[in-house]
């Protein structure tokens, strides 16, 4: 089957090193006549991310830029895989395109307009309103809710507030897919490692894995941009900062439920995200809210 990307394949690839694995594009600059490079945008695990022009389409998308070889295979099965799921909070992905004679690949992703969930704890969640706040928990188990009971359930590994978009209708939308169940833990950014469950450091990973990492969100939510452990650290030697420190004037049904959410052991947390979902809208209606 032909993707919608496969036409226009004319003119010819200059200007490019292609056995650089970073894959440099700078702003303005054209490729293969198709796309327009308009931002640099980050680095994931496929490679370079640039906010981009389909320019047959006259289409904003975040592209990530990939060397045609050993990331090939990881590519191919984001595809397959993120292709299949059908989620208002779930970030669309096109069919694998092919640039520079076939030298590099590109996997275009929908491009979201709106803020991560990191700038809004930072700089701006003391002005978000409960119903709002409320809004953005209950999606969120939602998606992974959905994630979870697929026939093959995803992980997505790497759910931290840099990872979610809140988009222009105030819906905050997963980003960048890991889909292992195995993580190289020495390669992982700070901010990923920050979210990770304390079973999941020695690199494999569960479901539980995301359940932890959307508690720590869901706490920084509540908690007016708070983090439940001290420095910043995920540490088992660490003591759980309970939410009512932060929050007195929350609700103490909400409050447990969020400290269970965030609690290093893993018998003492939500087992998956099915409870987890339940547990909070019944924290919800006891609080009447």
């Amino acid at each position: 089957m032909r993707s919608k990307f496969d036409f226009l394949k004319t003119g010819s690839f200059t200007g490019i090193d292609t056995t650089d694995d970073t894959v440099p594009f700078s702003a303005e600059q054209v490729i293969d006549h198709r796309y327009r490079i308009l931002e640099y945008l980050g680095k994931g695990a496929l490679g370079r991310v640039y906010k981009a022009e389909f320019i047959p389409m006259k289409k904003i998308f975040a592209v990530k830029v990939f060397k045609n070889g050993e990331q090939t295979p990881l590519a191919l099965d984001i595809y397959r895989r993120l292709s299949q799921l059908k989620h208002r909070n779930i970030v669309r992905v096109e069919r694998p395109d092919w640039i520079a004679n076939g030298k590099l690949g590109v996997l275009p992703m929908e491009y979201l307009f709106g803020k991560t969930m990191a700038d809004i704890l930072e700089n701006s969640i003391q002005t978000i309103d409960w119903t709002v706040k409320k809004h953005w928990i209950t999606s969120l188990l939602s998606v992974v809710v959905y994630l979870q009971k697929q026939p093959e359930p995803v992980i997505h590994a790497k759910i931290t507030p840099a990872n979610i978009i809140v988009d222009l209708e105030n819906e905050p939308v997963l980003l960048d897919f890991s889909l292992n169940t195995v993580l190289d833990i020495a390669t992982q950014k700070t901010e990923y490692l920050q979210y990770l469950s304390p079973e999941s450091r020695d690199g494999k990973l569960n479901l539980a894995t995301d359940c932890f990492s959307v508690g720590l969100i869901a706490y920084g939510i509540l908690s007016n941009g708070k983090f439940p452990f001290q420095a910043g650290l995920v540490d088992e030697r660490q003591q759980l900062i309970p939410l009512e420190h932060f929050r007195g004037d929350l609700p103490v049904a909400i409050a447990q439920w969020a400290d269970k959410a965030c609690t290093l052991k893993l018998a003492d947390r939500f087992q998956n995200m099915s409870e987890m979902e339940t547990a909070f809208n019944l924290a919800c209606n006891e609080a009447g809210l």
